[in-house]
């Protein structure tokens, strides 16, 4: 099982209604968790890890998929299409998903590098 650590959180399951309803009540919280998903995958590159934990952030967020949908100038179903079971997302549709979160993919140097 894969397991996603943050600056508060140990996640072991993704899916975790608990987890969701949390983040949901705690909007904080919710911010340091799409910011702490988005420093473990530029670290890990685990892009499994990285799309179920957006998916969390997704679900948990108010107005859900819709309001991230307007905000990330993407379509709705482009979002359930890009996070669902075995999905292969284009880069583009990542950042507009995370965009609609309230933040941007950074490309740069990888953590190993001199």
């Amino acid at each position: 099982m894969n397991i996603l650590k943050t600056k508060k959180f140990k996640v072991a399951e993704f899916s975790d209604a608990g987890l969701i309803e949390r983040l949901r009540k705690n909007p904080k919280e919710l911010e340091q968790y799409i910011d702490g998903i988005c420093e473990d995958f530029s670290k890990t590159q685990e892009i499994d890890v990285f799309l179920e934990c957006l998916k969390v952030a997704v679900m948990a967020k108010r107005g859900s998929a819709t309001k991230i949908a307007k905000s990330g100038k993407i379509e709705r179903t482009s979002i359930y299409r890009a996070l669902s079971k075995n999905a292969n997302p284009r880069i583009d549709t990542l950042q507009k998903i995370v965009n609609g979160l309230g933040r941007c993919l950074v490309i740069g140097k990888p953590h190993h590098a001199a």
